[in-house]
C-alpha cells in the first residue's frame, strides 16, 4: 500500500501524514503571518510613505532630478499599501471573499503591476546612479527632471498596459482550503507560457 492517506493541497486536510513502506512523515502547513502584524504594517507603511510624500511636496529642493524616482518608488508603495494592502487583509484574513469576480481581477492588476513597479523603481534608481558615477559630464549634460519624470512615467503605462489582459486571464475565484470559503486566486499558468 503506497499512500494510506492521500490529499491534495487544495482539498483543505491540513497536516498531511503519508505512509510510504512504513515510513511516516507530516508536511505542516506554511506559515502565515498574524492579521494583528499584518494591519500594523499596512497602517504604519501607509503614514510613512504619505508622510515623506509631503515633505517631497513642501520641499521644492527635493524636486531634483533624483528625487522625481524617490517620489516614483514612494507613489508606487503609497498605492500598494492603500490599494493592494486591504485587498490582500480580506483575501488572506477575511471569512470569505465577497467582492465578487470584478475586484478580484482588480486586485489581480494591482498586485502584477505595482509589484513589478517596485522592481522597476530599484531598477531605475540603481541605472540613475550607475550613469552618474561612470559617465559624470554626461549625466550633468544629458539629465534633468524631465528626463527623470520620462523614466519613470514610461514603465507606469507599459506595465498598466499590459497587466491588464494578463489579470483578465489569471485572475479568478475559487472555493479556498477552509470550509469552501471562496478565494481570490491568480493562476499565471493560464496564459499558457
Amino acid at each position: 500500500m503506497e499512500n494510506a492517506t492521500s490529499c491534495s493541497k487544495d482539498a483543505g486536510c491540513g497536516n498531511i501524514t503519508l505512509t510510504n513502506a512504513g515510513a511516516s512523515t507530516t508536511q505542516a502547513e506554511p506559515l502565515t503571518l498574524p492579521a494583528g502584524v499584518a494591519f500594523f504594517a499596512i497602517v504604519a507603511g501607509g503614514i510613512l510613505s504619505v508622510g515623506q510624500l509631503i515633505v517631497f511636496v513642501k520641499r521644492r529642493s527635493l524636486g531634483n532630478p533624483f528625487g522625481v524616482y524617490l517620489i516614483n518608488l514612494l507613489a508606487i508603495d503609497t498605492i500598494l499599501v492603500f490599494v493592494h494592502g486591504p485587498f490582500n487583509l480580506i483575501d488572506r484574513y477575511g471569512s470569505s471573499w465577497y467582492l465578487g469576480l470584478q475586484a478580484c481581477i482588480f486586485w489581480g492588476h494591482v498586485s502584477f503591476t505595482y509589484q513589478n513597479l517596485v522592481i522597476v523603481a530599484h531598477f531605475l534608481i540603481a541605472l540613475n546612479r550607475v550613469w552618474a558615477v561612470l559617465f559624470p559630464f554626461s549625466y550633468r549634460t544629458h539629465h534633468s527632471t524631465k528626463v527623470a519624470i520620462l523614466h519613470c512615467v514610461a514603465p507606469w503605462l507599459f506595465l498598466n498596459i499590459v497587466n491588464i489582459p494578463v489579470a483578465l486571464v489569471t485572475s479568478y475565484i475559487t472555493p479556498g482550503t477552509l470550509n469552501g470559503r471562496l478565494k481570490c486566486n491568480s493562476d499565471p499558468l493560464q496564459l499558457g507560457i
